[in-house]
């Protein structure tokens, strides 16, 4: 892993610090070693802006440009072979006011708040690669890998007593992912069947897209590794949790 700091700069003028990460073991080439790496200037600019972006180069090496306060999550995050969620990390960045001069990271309660969001978004991410692991980084409801799959919790991670748990989580693509959150699919817990929600259904008949879709999704969730796989009882809860946007759902059967 090679770590840099752009501070100062012959030509452009640079407002704050960014870090630069890349990994080597990532290289499509199979090169296994850096010594150096070329950083896009329009990346730095924008990470300088945002406090995060990143880039992928011609050799399919992701580099990530970041504020130095989130390093530990971009280290986790390649640590644990996933791609942290940028919105929250955006969210975060916004909510810290890294991005404000006024903002002063030497003081104590600052640095509180800092330290409890990182290790908020590095447990995120360490789940997240655990959850990837146990499926094979493989989606559970249609087997797409391809690296575009996230880990997801079934029992949300910003409700009571919700943990961070293979068991809590399921291996997603994007579009799955996205299905689950909206509730247009739910999850029998008994037999862990795919149940759509009738208007995407009803939708598919008409919609050539919405059809491949749901003929895409298996009928049943694709096994995890033993002792990895979903609690019923997270399905429960999440369906508990969310009663009125399931009432369309029949996921008990008598």
């Amino acid at each position: 892993m090679l770590i840099g700091v752009w501070d100062k700069d012959d030509v452009e003028e640079v407002g704050r610090p960014v870090v630069a990460m890349a990994e080597a073991r990532r290289r499509d080439d199979g090169r296994t070693t850096r010594w150096s790496v070329f950083l896009q200037l329009a990346a730095l600019l924008e990470a300088e802006a945002t406090g995060w972006a990143s880039d992928v180069t011609d050799s399919g090496e992701t580099i990530r440009y970041l504020h130095p306060v989130m390093l530990p999550v971009a280290i986790t995050a390649s640590m644990n072979r996933t791609e942290p969620n940028e919105k929250s990390i955006y969210r975060s960045i916004s909510t810290l006011g890294l991005l404000d001069p006024a903002t002063d990271l030497t003081e104590l309660p600052e640095i509180e708040r800092v330290r409890r969001t990182v290790t908020s978004l590095v447990r995120d991410s360490k789940f997240s690669g655990a959850v990837l692991d146990a499926y094979a980084r493989r989606c559970a409801m249609c087997g797409l890998g391809l690296g575009l799959v996230q880990g997801a919790h079934i029992y949300p991670a910003s409700a009571p007593g919700s943990r961070d748990e293979t068991s809590n989580g399921l291996a997603l693509c994007a579009n799955h992912h996205l299905a689950f959150d909206r509730y247009l699919i739910a999850i029998r817990p008994d037999t862990m069947e795919v149940i759509f929600n009738p208007s995407v259904l009803e939708l598919a008949e008409s919609d050539e897209a919405v059809s491949t879709f749901v003929r895409n999704t298996v009928y049943r969730l694709r096994v995890a590794d033993a002792g990895h796989g979903p609690d019923p009882h997270a399905f429960d809860r999440r369906h508990d949790y969310f009663k009125e946007q399931y009432a369309w759902a029949n996921l008990y059967r008598d």
